[in-house]
């Protein structure tokens, strides 16, 4: 693993940045919404916010036989890096967790500048699994967005 004095500049902001958001996420304010449709079971957005400014946004999306987390990290008001966990269960719903899988994306404005697998290796970026990747994540950040600023505005509204 190379040593952050050998990382891009920008790796090394991202990865700064992620360590700030987590040291300072216990004084966020922290709201939360449900994802009913977007998984089979269900699932819960939590956005964790400094002032107005968005730092965290963890997508959790139940299944039948496992679950997947989405966490989207922001600096300024930009995507900068998402790690995301999958977990498979030993049996339907209810079973123990048997296997994980991580996956870290970096962003550097709306592009994917680094994507660490499974397996801890860069994936390389002008695949088309990165292309998709990239697309995806760019297109989740801008729809659960919007969907915490629409249950916003429908609490204010009570």
């Amino acid at each position: 693993m190379a040593t952050k004095d050998s990382e891009p500049a920008a790796i090394v902001a991202i990865r700064d940045h992620f360590a700030q958001i987590e040291r300072e996420l216990p004084t966020y304010r922290l709201d939360s919404t449900d994802l009913m449709d977007r998984s089979a079971e269900g699932g819960v957005l939590s956005a964790y916010r400094a002032g107005d400014a968005l730092r965290k946004l963890k997508a959790k999306y139940y299944g039948e036989t496992g679950r997947a987390t989405d966490n989207f990290y922001y600096w300024r008001d930009s995507l900068v890096f998402v790690y995301r966990l999958d977990e498979r269960y030993d049996r339907t719903l209810s079973g123990k967790v048997i296997a994980r899988q991580e996956n870290r994306y970096y962003f550097d404005g709306s592009h994917l500048v680094r994507w660490l697998g499974p397996d801890g290796r860069a994936v390389q970026l002008s695949s088309p699994e990165a292309h998709e990747a990239e697309t995806q994540y760019l297109k989740d950040d801008r729809e659960l967005r919007l969907l915490l600023r629409a249950a916003r505005d429908a609490s204010e509204r009570k």
